[in-house]
């Protein structure tokens, strides 16, 4: 399936959109529609033939929802921090049971903001996927760098692991995280990082694009007059679509479009 608006395109694996060496799936809010669940329940599948592990596991990068905020809240930081891994870990319990019927995973919750490089790199090592949640793109992917979270994704994907990537998580599977500061929703003083210096900009470069989630008609001339300084190719998502790719996937028919934004 390819969906089109006038200034965007977006696809599912039916698409046969792109090939890579990594197993991608990339959203706005994960698994929206019945579509995009059958989609992740064959990706899972294939990655865990090629992982070899028997049991199914998901390790969920919850960092961009564990960024501080300045709510002007009377609570303590350490008790707005509990409060967002509850919230964190409720996400968690909530994928795994959507996919109980399917895939049957257990779902582990990591912090590479708060947790031991130990204990993020066995939740990683054991995962057949890796799940990145939404949330503040600056904080994760600060915090992903700084603890090396994003070298042992790179490599556990190597391995035939699954990514799956929501918003933010979504976002530093591109090239850049220039487009989360386009709508302005994230801070990005909420880590010391001077965002202008382009080396700081560059993500994970899973896919060669840069990602805009969460794109409505409201957005559309605000892609159209970004989009022309963007330096790489620019990929939007809506809310029931995805980007997916595969080792397995091979470039067919219109594929080439999906490396521009306007196709009408």
């Amino acid at each position: 399936m390819i969906r089109r608006a006038s200034l965007f395109l977006v696809a599912v694996r039916a698409a046969h959109i792109h090939s890579t060496s990594s197993r991608l799936m990339l959203t706005s809010s994960g698994l929206t529609t019945s579509e995009l669940e059958k989609s992740f329940g064959s990706l899972f599948r294939e990655a865990s033939k090629a992982t070899g592990e028997a049991k199914p596991w998901i390790a969920m990068v919850v960092t961009a929802q564990m960024a501080p905020s300045n709510s002007g809240s009377k609570r303590s930081p350490g008790e707005l921090r509990r409060r967002r891994w509850a919230d964190a870990r409720k996400k968690g319990r909530q994928l795994q049971q959507q996919i109980a019927g399917d895939v049957g995973a257990q779902v582990k919750c990591i912090d590479c903001a708060h947790d031991t490089t130990a204990t993020i790199s066995e939740a990683i090592s054991q995962a057949q996927c890796i799940w990145v949640t939404g949330g503040n793109t600056f904080f994760l992917w600060h915090h992903m760098r700084r603890s090396g979270t994003d070298a042992m994704i790179r490599q556990r994907l190597k391995d035939g692991a699954l990514y799956v990537g929501c918003s933010a998580g979504s976002i530093v599977a591109g090239l850049s995280l220039e487009t989360a500061h386009w709508k302005g929703w994230d801070d990005d003083t909420v880590v010391d990082v001077d965002w202008t210096d382009e080396s700081n900009r560059r993500t994970m470069g899973l896919t060669q694009h840069v990602i805009f989630p969460h794109y409505e008609p409201q957005w559309a001339d605000l892609v159209e007059e970004r989009r022309g300084a963007c330096a790489h190719a620019l990929l939007c998502l809506d809310e029931s679509s995805a980007f997916i790719s595969a080792p397995d996937v091979r470039e067919v028919g219109e594929a080439a479009e999906a490396a521009s934004v306007g196709a009408d």
